[in-house]
């Protein structure tokens, strides 16, 4: 697993993760990537393949990114491009999501697709995270944005 942390601590597990991310009862979860904006991350954990990432903020707060799973499609991280050092530990100057159908598909069956890529700029160097979702066409190959920690449940 990629994991880079400028503070290290430990990974956290799918099982963790999933019951955080999957959790609508708190308050305060859903956020958009752009509210990145001026934090500044100091740990990101993902890898190719992954169905998740989380990206840890000085502030303690945690992002996961991750496809809430419908039936019969499959939505993963494909890659971090850009070199991870240089962002971790800088105040994030610009956080964007776009996505869409226009590269390639990976798989000459898939149905339809969807690549999502998450950029991420600061002083030191920016890094482009891509997310690749494939399904039948009729169901959602969308990433989503949750905090699964955050300032209230930290006490603030």
């Amino acid at each position: 697993m990629m994991t880079y942390n400028e503070a290290p601590g430990p990974t956290m597990d799918a099982t963790e993760f999933w019951k955080l991310f999957g959790d609508y009862e708190r308050e305060d979860t859903d956020c958009q990537f752009s509210d990145l904006s001026g934090q500044t991350i100091v740990n990101i954990q993902g890898d190719k393949g992954d169905e998740f990432a989380v990206l840890t903020l000085a502030d303690g707060r945690q992002m996961g990114m991750a496809h809430i799973q419908d039936c019969c499609e499959s939505v993963t991280l494909e890659s971090i491009r850009g070199d991870i050092e240089m962002v971790v530990g800088h105040e994030i100057e610009y956080a964007a999501e776009t996505s869409g159908s226009a590269e390639p598909a990976l798989g000459f069956l898939d149905d339809s697709h969807t690549w999502t890529y998450y950029y991420i700029r600061t002083e030191g160097g920016s890094i482009v995270i891509r997310w690749y979702g494939t399904s039948n066409r009729y169901y959602s190959e969308n990433v989503y944005c949750r905090w699964l920690t955050t300032n209230a449940q930290k006490g603030e």
